[in-house]
């Protein structure tokens, strides 16, 4: 994929953004509207787009690469926790600021921007992958 091709990609997504805002500065939205936006992406269409990802393939990946891809993203996760607990302290703040600090170096926002921005810049197949090295995010986040 060219650079002017990844620009393309990711305007979309950035005017995706852009209505967004200005939905949320016209009083079009917000609220209960965001909170009602939010659990539609979270418990249909991100999910919707996960099985649409599986379901595409013709073959799925074999089980030895599917471990494989585990083991580095629970070292990279590992790598993380170490960087969420030393960081912050660097950082100095309230207890509260740190928390947060250390949740966002944790968890980064994977679900709602990162799977759309996978398959602008890679393509559908790479959702499949995407999806994979987030589950320790989904299930560390959400449990």
């Amino acid at each position: 994929m060219s650079f002017f091709d990844t620009f393309c990609e990711m305007l979309v997504i950035f005017f995706a953004i852009a209505m967004g805002y200005l939905a949320n500065r016209l009083k079009i939205m917000g609220g209960e509207m965001d909170q009602k936006v939010s659990k539609l992406l979270l418990y249909i269409t991100v999910p919707a787009m996960a099985l649409g990802s599986v379901l595409a393939r013709e073959t799925l990946p074999p089980m030895s690469e599917f471990i494989s891809m585990l083991e580095i993203v629970v070292i990279f996760y590992g790598m993380e926790a170490l960087f969420a607990l030393v960081i912050p302290r660097i950082l100095g703040g309230t207890q509260g600021q740190k928390g947060v600090w250390r949740f966002g170096m944790m968890f980064p926002n994977v679900g709602f921007i990162g799977y759309p921005v996978v398959v602008a810049l890679l393509g559908q197949d790479a959702l499949f992958y995407a999806l994979i090295l987030a589950l320790p995010f989904n299930m560390l986040s959400y449990s």
